[in-house]
């Protein structure tokens, strides 16, 4: 399988979504299958990414379960490039679904702020025709 470095920080991209999302014991499953990755191609971070990548783990680590984390963590380490790219796609894509349900229900819930915040009334941002 391909650039184990470059899948590694494809891992660590899905595990900052599980972050925002706050899966914590996602996030931990993730950032130990990119470590193990990591470390069998040599492949270390850069300085900019390790900034980010630790701030993420400490994140991941306030107000949770230490135990479960560890153990999510020594999961990832084990389950392998493929197995970890599974597990990343798979949860994404059924949160897509979940997103497009949603969407379906109340199309509005899903936009950007940007756009749901606009005053009512108006597909022009708010300008009203004269």
């Amino acid at each position: 399988m391909g650039n184990r470095g470059a899948i590694a920080h494809q891992l660590e991209c899905f595990a900052f979504l599980a972050l925002a999302r706050g899966d914590r014991v996602r996030v931990a499953r993730l950032f130990g299958a990119a470590e193990s990755l990591r470390e069998s191609a040599g492949a270390g971070m850069a300085s900019h990414e390790r900034e980010e990548y630790e701030a993420a783990v400490t994140q991941m680590r306030l107000d949770a379960n230490g135990p479960a984390l560890d153990g999510a963590w020594a999961e990832g380490r084990q389950m392998g490039a493929e197995a970890a790219v599974q597990y990343a796609v798979a949860q994404d894509e059924r949160n897509r679904i979940s997103r497009a349900r949603s969407a379906e229900r109340e199309p509005w819930s899903v936009a950007s702020p940007c756009v749901r915040d606009r005053p009512t009334g108006s597909r022009t941002g708010g300008v009203t025709a004269t």
